[in-house]
């Protein structure tokens, strides 16, 4: 007989009962017979000579049922269970069939001698630290405090004590995880759909914080994706500031023009940015990598025209050098000591042509500071658009906070009192006239239509002057202005 089944003693010639062989039973298993050598072993035989006979079995089968499926499957003791049913995902856990609190997969070779039933089972992979649909205002402290004051006596005051410490915050995104697996990924995803169909920002991470500058205001929905597949809940919040200041490495006294309401509806977004110099050698590696790969910037306008050979950061923007200088130089009579020129005049219609075209957005215009020449041409861009003259304002005086001072007018101080010199004049000097107050009177004295609005001031001009088309103007307009002409 086989080792561990007991010895029968058989006379030669005589026969063996089978009642005579030890119980051969064997959990999970059928006994079919037993065999000797290859051949089915005769009870009926006599025997003649020593005989090693070998139980033969056949596997059972049971049935594998799935908690809150009708799905089962059959299964075979001692043999790999094989596919099972896909479990529905459970945002930030990992999700297992489990037997009799035993976590099972394909591989899980069966070893029960009863029917069974499995169970989803769950691990704690990661939590979002949530924003529950909080409002964010990411705009700097010292903007915010300048924005919120209305009086021009305050704001004087604000401008003329301020020193230079703006700059743009972030949306600072963690999680725990729960995983205990130090070697773990994560990739952030935000977007502003709860299906993600529009992602803004994706970014990867070994550590449990990302920081991420530059989304734009309004909802957005955020997700962490592990590297072992689990992805967290759904997440929500508000950026609630309009204006955007951009965090563009060593370019400084950047902001999207977009947010701002006018009578023909609101700028969009992403469209168009005012900054400081980004060409080549003055944009850092960080900052051509905010300007490339999340703002997505296409074209490049240089307002100055006392630079040569330059070029954009990068290849995928197409650099324009359309120097416009000071501003004196493309109103007519501004500055008799500054005479207007029309070669400036038209730089301005060539940079400004560029809005016309959507193909060349999203778009960056700037001097060397981002204040005058750039402000000016914000200024004209702005007021075509229908930006009211308290926006414009704001928008120049923000550089002060990056670059020093930029203010409507000279500030004067009498008895502690702070006020803009009526002049509307900041600085004249041989090399500067900055006269924002002044330059919007001059448009509106100028070029007014009788309606009083800004917008038909700039617009005049930029037709009489300039020589934009009324279809250049409706070009920009159906471009930069939310559901203009609807």
């Amino acid at each position: 007989m086989s080792s561990g089944v007991k010895a029968v003693s058989v006379d030669k010639g005589g026969t063996v009962s089978d009642t005579a062989i030890p119980d051969a039973s064997k959990d999970g298993y059928t006994f079919l017979y037993w065999k000797n050598g290859d051949e089915i072993f005769d009870f009926g035989l006599s025997v003649n000579e020593n005989v090693v006979l070998t139980p033969v079995y056949q596997a059972n089968t049971y049935t594998l049922s799935f908690e809150g499926l009708s799905e089962t499957k059959t299964v075979t003791f001692n043999l790999e269970i094989g596919d099972l049913p896909r479990i529905e995902k459970q945002a930030g856990k990992e999700v297992f069939w489990c037997i009799d609190g035993v976590r099972i997969n394909q591989f899980t070779v069966w070893n029960g001698t009863e029917n069974k039933t499995a169970t989803v089972g769950t691990n704690d992979v990661i939590s979002l630290n949530s924003f529950q649909g909080q409002g964010l205002d990411l705009v700097s402290k010292i903007v915010n405090d300048y924005l919120s004051l209305t009086e021009e006596s305050e704001i004087a005051a604000y401008l003329f004590d301020t020193k230079n410490s703006a700059g743009s915050n972030p949306v600072e995104f963690s999680w725990r995880n729960l995983s205990g697996d130090n070697t773990m990924r994560f990739t952030v995803l935000v977007a502003s759909d709860a299906e993600f169909k529009n992602v803004e920002y994706m970014g990867t991470t070994s550590y449990n914080t990302l920081y991420v500058y530059n989304l734009t205001p309004g909802v957005h929905y955020w997700k962490v994706v592990c590297s072992n597949g689990i992805i967290s809940e759904t997440d929500f919040f508000e950026i609630t500031n309009t204006l955007r200041e951009i965090y563009c490495g060593n370019v400084v006294n950047m902001r999207d023009e977009g947010g701002y309401q006018t009578e023909f509806g609101k700028i969009k977004y992403g469209l168009a940015y005012r900054s400081t110099a980004i060409n080549s050698g003055s944009a850092d590696a960080t900052a051509v990598k905010v300007l490339v790969d999340q703002l997505k910037v296409k074209t490049e306008l240089d307002l100055r025209r006392d630079v040569s050979g330059l070029t954009a950061p990068d290849n995928n923007i197409t650099y324009y050098q359309y120097g416009i200088v000071q501003h004196d130089f493309i109103f007519p009579n501004l500055n008799p000591n500054r005479p207007y020129s029309k070669s400036y005049t038209a730089a301005l219609k060539q940079g400004l042509m560029l809005f016309t075209d959507i193909s060349n957005y999203p778009i960056v215009f700037h001097c060397t500071s981002g204040a005058d020449r750039t402000g000016t041409f914000a200024f004209i861009l702005g007021g075509l658009l229908g930006m009211s003259y308290e926006d414009l304002v704001r928008d120049y005086e923000i550089t002060s906070f990056y670059k020093g001072a930029r203010w409507r007018s000279n500030i004067i101080v009498s008895d502690g009192v702070c006020t803009f010199d009526p002049s509307g004049v900041f600085m004249d000097n041989e090399i500067n006239l900055c006269d924002f107050d002044k330059m919007y009177r001059h448009v509106m004295d100028a070029y007014g239509t009788g309606d009083g609005k800004l917008v038909s001031a700039v617009v005049n001009y930029l037709k009489t002057v300039v020589g934009l088309t009324d279809s250049n103007i409706e070009d920009i307009r159906s471009i930069m202005i939310e559901g203009y002409g609807d």
